[in-house]
Parts: C-alpha cells; sequence; structure tokens
C-alpha cells in the first residue's frame, strides 16, 4: 500500500507536468501555424489588390486614349485642320464627355484595398503578439525552451520581410526611424 502512494506521488506530476509539456507544445504548434497562414492572407489580399488597381488603370488607360482618339477624330471631321477657330468652334459645341467615374473607382478600389490590408495586418501583428506573450508567460517560457521554440517564426522578429514586421510604405519608415514626420503631400510621391 505505501508503495502504491508513493508511486501515486511520483505518477501524478509527472503527468501533470507531462500534461502542460503538451499542451504547450501543441499551443506553439497552432501559434507558429496560425502565423504563417495568416503571413500567406496577407501576400494574397496585398496581391489581389494591387492586380485589381492595376488593371483598372489599364482599362483607365484604354479608355482615355479612347475617348482622346473619339475627340480628335471629331475635331478633325467637322473642321478639317482649322487651327484656333476650330478650337473654339469645338468648346461651344456639344462633344464627348470624358467620363471620370472609371478614375473614381481606381480610387474607391485603392482606399478599400488600404483598409483591408491594414486589417489583415493588424490581425496578423495580434497573433504575433499572442505568440509573444505565450513564448514569455509561465510556465510556456520553461515549455518552450526545453522545445526549442520558437521554431519556425520568431514573433520578436521585426526586420523588413520577416513574418511579423508590418507592410509599410518607405516614408512610414522613415518617420519611425527618425521620428520625423514630413507631412503628406497628396499630389506627389510619399514614399
Amino acid at each position: 500500500m505505501k508503495g502504491l502512494i508513493i508511486a501515486a506521488i511520483v505518477a501524478v506530476p509527472l503527468a501533470l507536468a507531462g500534461g502542460v509539456a503538451i499542451s504547450t507544445y501543441n499551443t506553439g504548434i497552432s501559434h507558429e501555424n496560425g502565423i504563417m497562414g495568416t503571413y500567406d492572407e496577407n501576400k494574397i489580399k496585398y496581391n489581389a489588390f494591387a492586380q485589381s488597381v492595376t488593371e483598372s488603370a489599364g482599362v483607365a488607360d484604354a479608355y482615355k486614349d479612347a475617348v482622346a482618339e473619339v475627340i480628335s477624330g471629331a475635331l478633325q471631321n467637322r473642321y478639317g485642320d482649322g487651327g484656333a477657330s476650330a478650337l473654339l468652334l469645338a468648346l461651344t459645341e456639344d462633344n464627348p464627355e470624358v467620363d471620370m467615374t472609371l478614375y473614381k473607382t481606381i480610387q474607391d478600389q485603392i482606399e478599400i484595398g488600404r483598409t483591408t490590408f491594414a486589417n489583415a495586418q493588424k490581425l496578423l501583428i495580434d497573433k504575433c503578439v499572442a505568440y509573444t506573450n505565450s513564448l514569455e508567460k509561465f510556465p510556456g517560457n520553461l515549455v518552450y525552451g526545453l522545445m526549442n521554440f520558437p521554431a519556425k517564426v520568431d514573433p520578436k522578429q521585426k526586420e523588413p520581410g520577416s513574418v511579423c514586421a508590418p507592410v509599410v510604405s518607405a516614408a512610414t519608415s522613415q518617420t519611425f526611424e527618425t521620428g520625423e514626420d514630413g507631412g503628406v503631400n497628396p499630389f506627389g510621391n510619399n514614399d
């Protein structure tokens, strides 16, 4: 009987420690797989956003060229090579109008795409923070250390291009490196 009690006293803590180790290991794997999955989703969302804007801009360029060709042809057919007088007559007549809704659509796509991507980045950052907390809190820090975690993803790695580093513009990087905000120029290149 005494031997059974001693065995139980030894077995119970070992079983609990084993359970904690297995649970912590599985949590670490879940964190890393979740981060990598979210990182891949970010790539897909950014690619979809970039392709959508690029393709729409191509349509806008084709539209612009087509409208210019129609207007040029209309002026040539109506007035020939009349020079400035032909242009003054053209301005007072009813000519094809340039529809600006296509450009507004591209602007809306950019805004929606940026917001969608920013939300995806926030989700990735949240997962990286949760994993960092798990790695640093007791008893996880002990168990993770014994099991060589982080294995695939180091949530503390913030160098550009690493999984847990946010994707930002060059202007944003410069602002945070220098601590100075140069302002936003809506008509120039902010990168």
